[in-house]
């Protein structure tokens, strides 16, 4: 289920692990991996930021997308 999506970013959710796509270069998924070794959310405007949050935020309360 896609989430949120932008020309910077797409948040989605795949049998409930959240994954986020960044620049379509960089990708991190929920619980893997460490998250401070080469994640960057700096490439990413206050809007996306702003986004993304409210998405999993909706998301989590309710199963719905903001899109």
């Amino acid at each position: 289920m896609m989430l949120y999506e932008s020309d910077n970013c797409r948040l989605e959710v795949i049998s409930g692990t959240f994954y986020l796509h960044i620049n379509q270069s960089i990708d991190a998924y929920e619980g893997v991996g460490d998250f401070q070794v080469g994640l960057s959310l700096d490439s990413l405007n206050d809007c996306d930021l702003q986004m993304v949050s409210l998405a999993i935020l909706q998301y989590l309360e309710d199963g719905t997308s903001i899109e």
